[in-house]
């Protein structure tokens, strides 16, 4: 492939410069993919300047930024947030776009998002539409969030949607004012992020498709969905806290916790299907398990209503009696 121009690092004729930080860990044949949808966001109003942030070894990323005309950055600090830091630290432009290495963007978004923010000044970022995707970028469902309220205070609704960084752009100079991506967070730095914004700031809507958002199978991610728990709930009550006269009614905040804890539970619940249909057991006794915890009202009305979630539960209890009455039990959860 033939080399890209590197990107201009100083911004003329009316071009709008825009930071697009890209943070990645040994991924390099998907941030190939997810570098050549920035390319495919460049137009003459755009200037654009690519931060890829090596989060991994390192060991073709730097050539491939060469080649697609980014700049190189290493982090030696863990984490998606400190990557994400650094690129913030580094980035020179007026705004800052963000896309993680396993996503693509929607060509020809960003100069739609950035105009719309160039003309409201009393704006400090504003958000587009996510189209998830199974992990081959196939079958895109429906663009979300459909709407959001116009006159940019959406905290209330950020609580219960949480947006995609890929489909978000913000001023550098509010991005510095709300301050770093929390690097204590395993999981939900960036809901953080956004729900920081919202409480200080308005925040826009474009309902433009902006980020194709890989979801992995259920089943193939249990521990890290599971990690991502514990995250979920200090960043819910903490941004509840920060907002306090912005954050909206008791009632509407317990029903959209309970909300998320139902999602939590239905996905946990999914990943044991899915363990149990591949003859997993042990795997799927400890999916179960987990969206016990993570919901027992919603486990409840699962092993009430759900005919297949009463046949994983039964399975991963009778091996447990078999080696209960002195037999070995059957690991096959069928």
């Amino acid at each position: 492939m033939s080399r890209v121009a590197a990107p201009r690092l100083v911004s003329g004729g009316g071009a709008r410069r825009v930071s697009v930080v890209v943070p990645t860990r040994d991924r390099d044949s998907l941030l190939k993919e997810a570098l050549a949808s920035v390319r495919a966001n460049e137009e003459p109003s755009l200037d654009l300047e690519i931060l890829v942030i090596d989060n991994g070894s390192g060991e073709s990323t730097r050539s491939i930024a060469d080649e697609l005309g980014a700049r190189y950055l290493r982090c030696a600090t863990p984490g998606v947030s400190a990557a994400r830091n650094r690129g913030v630290a580094a980035a020179s432009g007026e705004y800052v776009a963000f896309l993680d290495d396993d996503d693509v963007w929607m060509p020809r978004h960003l100069c739609q998002l950035v105009e719309w923010l160039a003309g409201r000044p009393e704006f400090g970022a504003v958000l587009g539409q996510v189209q998830n995707t199974d992990f081959e970028l196939r079958r895109p469902g429906l663009p979300w969030p459909v709407s959001l309220p116009n006159d940019g205070r959406i905290f209330a609704q950020l609580l219960r949607v949480q947006p995609q960084l890929g489909a978000t752009v913000i001023r550098k100079s509010v991005l510095d004012q709300v301050g770093q991506f929390d690097e204590t967070l395993l999981g939900d730095e960036d809901w953080d992020l956004h729900m920081r914004l919202a409480i200080d700031h308005l925040v826009g809507f474009v309902p433009v498709p902006s980020v194709l958002f890989r979801r992995r199978p259920s089943g193939s991610w249990d521990d890290l969905h599971w990690r991502q728990f514990g995250p979920f709930r200090r960043v819910f009550w903490r941004n509840v806290r920060r907002a306090g006269k912005e954050a909206p009614p008791l009632r509407y905040v317990l029903r959209t916790y309970l909300h998320h804890l139902g999602a939590y539970h239905s996905e946990l619940l999914n990943n044991a299907k899915a363990h149990a249909r591949a003859g997993r057991g042990r795997a799927a006794r400890l999916a179960l398990v987990r969206s016990v915890v993570a919901s027992p009202l919603h486990a409840t009305v699962s092993m009430a209503r759900d005919p297949e979630a009463r046949l994983v539960a039964a399975a991963s209890i009778r091996p447990r009696l078999g080696r209960g009455r002195g037999g070995r039990g059957s690991e096959p959860v069928r």
